[in-house]
């Protein structure tokens, strides 16, 4: 009798708690929020209101970002950010919620909410990277898409920042060489402003993968025998720009997250056993600098931010006139110094995978590739043996599967010719500043021993903390 009564007074006891308002709630949980917290909590939701807040606060970087993650965000903010803080505080054992705190629980919320694509963006984002560059009217077409669904999807993209609209230099055309070095068990890597992205792989054997754009005149410069010096093995290969690719096969709308089929992947594997990739020489370019004036080499800098500055940002910016911008922005475009480059960052893709492979290898595993979400693919060939030509497959995988791609790949793949994939532990990539490495004197690339300097691996590797792996070799 006694456990029926008890347990008609717990059903009352959840009844009751349930018919609570949220704002009746939110009071109870307002005990354990910092007064910073609870200030920024009752920002979000003036924001959410669009009530105007330049009377009350002061503008800085971290009012603007809020007011981007409330604009972008698809649902209640402020309800989904008090119904975490509930959740959180019925788990047990919280003491103070800082204002720290709430930003990054606001930060995670919102990054889960803009990862759920609408199936108008699966279609959008795969035309996107088959015709990169091309006009959104072509991009329509491609995708089969009326041209408002691709301007909106283009607009939400560009605005959570999951698609970034930015220029690549044509290194070809600029006399740079892009190179790929491969350094295993390193005690020294390279760093400086030649050294584009770097990628770290822990394990038995730590390795290390570089993208480095050197003056192509300069090229037999590089010792290698040096870098074997201070490394078990040294390889550098010459790359070619690339090209990416996307597919929202895997990914599940219903549940709003990507959701890998690893025997779909098995068996595609299997079945393209034999087939090989017939691979050819990265192209050679311009040994020598073009002229550049100060205010191309500026605005070269600034496109590789963001493809999409008009003429008059450019001017507002670099202090020109913008009848100037838009003169020198055309003829960068036209004398194809840049070419338009898209770049994708979905927070649940967060895991990456890179692989140098024959071209028998390669040939088996192209068609299995092409299912992947998010993928970069390459050719490149030893400067030190030409005849040895890999390619580059490069892969970003949700959160937890780039394990289980490389077992997936390795047992099914052929025995004689296993493929080699690392999973890449932390990375970071970083613009080049041609400003800064630009002789306008002497109209050639600056390439002294000052600009590469070379630190030990183990305090580089401890300073990467960034979550932004690099993908695009470009």
């Amino acid at each position: 009798m006694d456990l029926i009564l008890q347990s008609v007074v717990l059903v009352i006891l959840l009844n009751i708690y349930e018919e609570v308002p949220v704002m009746s709630r939110e009071t109870l949980f307002e005990q354990f929020l910092s007064p910073s917290a609870r200030a920024l909590l009752n920002i979000i939701e003036k924001v959410e209101k669009g009530e105007s807040l330049d009377n009350l606060f002061q503008r800085d970087p971290s009012l603007d970002r809020i007011e981007q993650i409330v604009s972008t965000y698809r649902g209640k903010l402020h309800k989904d950010l008090c119904d975490r803080i509930i959740f959180l505080i019925d788990l047990g054992n919280v003491g103070i919620i800082t204002q720290q705190d709430l930003m990054q629980i606001t930060e995670n919320i919102w990054k889960d909410n803009i990862s759920s694509l609408s199936k108008t963006e699966l279609k959008f984002l795969s035309a996107r990277f088959d015709v990169d560059g091309a006009p959104l009217k072509t991009q329509s077409t491609i995708s089969r898409l009326s041209y408002s669904q691709t301007r909106r999807a283009s607009k939400r993209l560009i605005e959570t920042e999951i698609l970034r609209t930015r220029c690549a230099l044509n290194c070809e055309r600029l006399g740079l060489t892009r190179l790929l070095l491969v350094l295993e068990n390193p005690e020294f890597i390279l760093t400086g402003p030649w050294v584009a992205a770097t990628m770290f792989i822990d394990g038995a054997l730590p390795t290390t993968y570089q993208l480095l754009k050197v003056p192509t005149k300069n090229l037999n410069d590089i010792v290698i025998r040096a870098l074997r010096t201070v490394s078990h093995g040294a390889t550098v290969w010459r790359l070619s720009s690339g090209s990416m690719a996307f597919n929202g096969l895997w990914y599940q709308r219903r549940l709003g997250a990507w959701k890998p089929d690893w025997m779909h992947l098995k068996l595609l594997l299997r079945s393209s056993l034999g087939n090989t990739l017939t691979m050819s020489s990265p192209p050679r370019g311009d040994t020598s600098a073009p002229d550049l004036s100060s205010s191309e080499l500026k605005t070269i800098e600034l496109l590789q931010d963001n493809c999409e500055y008009t003429a008059k940002q450019i001017s507002e910016i670099i202090g020109i006139s913008e009848a100037t911008a838009f003169r020198v922005r055309k003829e960068i475009m036209t004398k194809n110094y840049v070419l338009p480059r898209s770049g994708l960052d979905i927070p649940g893709l967060e895991d990456r995978v890179i692989g140098l492979l024959d071209s028998s290898t390669a040939g088996e595993i192209f068609a299995s590739f092409d299912i992947l979400p998010y993928t970069y693919i390459s050719q490149c060939e030893n400067i030190e043996n030409t005849s040895e030509k890999r390619a580059l497959f490069m892969a970003a995988l949700p959160s937890g599967s780039a394990r289980k791609f490389t077992y997936a790949a390795e047992s099914e793949m052929s025995k004689a010719t296993k493929p080699q994939f690392d999973v890449v532990s932390g990375g970071f990539e970083e613009r080049i500043r041609i400003t800064s490495l630009y002789d306008r004197k002497k109209k050639e690339w600056r390439m002294d021993a000052n600009l590469i300097d070379a630190r030990t691996y183990t305090t580089v590797r401890r300073e990467c903390i960034g979550d932004r792996l690099p993908i695009d070799l470009t």
